[in-house]
């Protein structure tokens, strides 16, 4: 997601500085990606992912909606209202393209396959460097060995591991490989995860973002209707996990630090007047 959005904006500033020296050809097929991924895989996020919520003070989780939820309203526009905006651009977006949803003739050139390719584009690297390098980076106990021979020590975190610890982990194994629960909450403490964990991850990865591409971005192309409702929707939703989380701030995790504080003062003026008794 934020290789996505990152190519996203350093495509924008190209564009911007550019003027028309950039190849028509080339604008149209990284349009296609662009918008494929922004109404597709990026934007279906926001009903997988629970982190991505309105939490205002929370610089994660709001980031998280700006790239998830902000590439689809950009793109609703540059889609739907292309007429205006290329009177406000003129010099900037060529938005006078067709655009075919589905391969004919040709495999690229339409925003199935541009997207489902810039997807690979990001994928086929993060499972070759996943499989080789990261998956041993935030193992407690790692394989690669220091000099002297113990373990080296534990450095980043990936979000392959920070997915299975928090719950995914356990359903894997349930699910798949009939894992005992402590065997998966072993692995969990120790971030040391089994490659078909992984493999599974990343299957599934691919299937949730091929399904995005086909039942979510292509409604979204067919109607304005459909993708502003959508968009609508899923900033209700995200709204609502917002407010779930000032619920429980407000009703358990802040009261219980506060009820705390009374019985500490209660305890202390007992104690005051029991010893101003003679």
């Amino acid at each position: 997601c934020w290789v996505t959005n990152m190519a996203g904006t350093i495509f924008m500033f190209l564009i911007l500085f550019s003027g028309d020296s950039l190849p028509e050809s080339f604008r149209e097929q990284f349009f296609l990606a662009a918008y494929g991924s922004a109404i597709g895989p990026l934007f279906a996020s926001n009903i997988a992912f629970s982190f991505i919520a309105i939490i205002f003070h929370d610089v994660h989780a709001m980031a998280s909606v700006f790239i998830h939820l902000f590439p689809s309203l950009l793109f609703f526009n540059l889609r739907w209202k292309s007429e205006e905006v290329h009177n406000a651009w003129s010099n900037v977006f060529h938005l006078q393209h067709d655009i075919d949803f589905w391969p004919s003739g040709s495999f690229t050139g339409n925003v199935f396959s541009n997207s489902l390719l810039t997807y690979l584009a990001w994928y086929i690297p993060y499972f070759t460097w996943q499989y080789f390098v990261g998956i041993d980076l935030p193992r407690k106990n790692r394989h690669k060995k220091l000099p002297n021979g113990d373990s080296a020590p534990a450095l980043y975190d990936t979000v392959f591991h920070s997915t299975l610890r928090d719950g995914k982990c356990v359903v894997l194994g349930k699910l798949f490989w009939k894992r005992s629960m402590e065997d998966s909450k072993k692995q969990v403490a120790d971030n040391d995860f089994e490659l078909r964990d992984f493999f599974a991850y990343m299957a599934m990865h691919l299937t949730a973002a091929v399904l995005a591409i086909c039942c979510l971005a292509y409604p979204c192309y067919l109607s304005p209707y459909v993708h502003g409702t959508s968009i609508v929707l899923l900033l209700v939703v995200c709204t609502w996990r917002g407010a779930k989380r000032y619920t429980y701030y407000s009703t358990k995790m802040y009261s219980s630090v506060i009820r705390k504080h009374f019985a500490k003062d209660i305890e202390d003026a007992t104690l005051e007047a029991g010893a101003a008794v003679p």
